[in-house]
């Protein structure tokens, strides 16, 4: 009963810190800037089942949005965000050289995309494209404070 009761506690406390929000500093040193950033992993469809959300500030710059570890992802393909509060909001894409990281552009709707991330409960994110579409989901409990936390509020 004891040991079983140890496992339970330590699966549940290995869940509880696989999907809570980080956030930290970190820099390129390559391209020679440093940057803010509040993650998450989440969920998706194998293989892609550990993609990450990430918001990133690049020494002061405006917020970007991105995804990481997903399938490959073409050049023009689209992205809808969908928050528990029942809209969608459909936005174009970059996309890395790999093809396995893309970031949102989210033109204008910046301060909307960061007030659904701080206020909601779930994030789906579908990306289309013409090699068919991938779904990932990811929690949103704790990402008010690692948002607040890169945006210093």
């Amino acid at each position: 009963m004891k040991k079983t009761t140890i496992l339970i506690g330590l699966l549940i406390s290995s869940f509880i810190s696989f999907s809570q929000w980080q956030y930290g500093e970190s820099e390129n040193k390559f391209d020679d800037f440093q940057f803010k950033y509040a993650s998450i992993t989440g969920s998706g469809d194998f293989p892609y089942n550990s993609p990450g959300f990430a918001v990133r500030i690049i020494e002061n710059k405006d917020a970007e949005f991105m995804l990481l570890s997903i399938a490959y992802t073409l050049v023009g393909s689209t992205i809808d965000l969908y928050v528990d509060n029942g809209k969608v909001y459909s936005f174009g894409l970059t996309v890395s050289d790999d093809h396995q990281t893309v970031w949102i552009d989210v033109a204008g709707y910046k301060d909307d995309i960061l007030d659904i991330l701080r206020n909601g409960n779930k994030l789906n994110v579908r990306i289309k494209g013409s090699n068919g579409s991938n779904i990932y989901t990811f929690p949103l409990n704790g990402s008010t404070a690692a948002i607040n936390k890169v945006l210093k509020l």
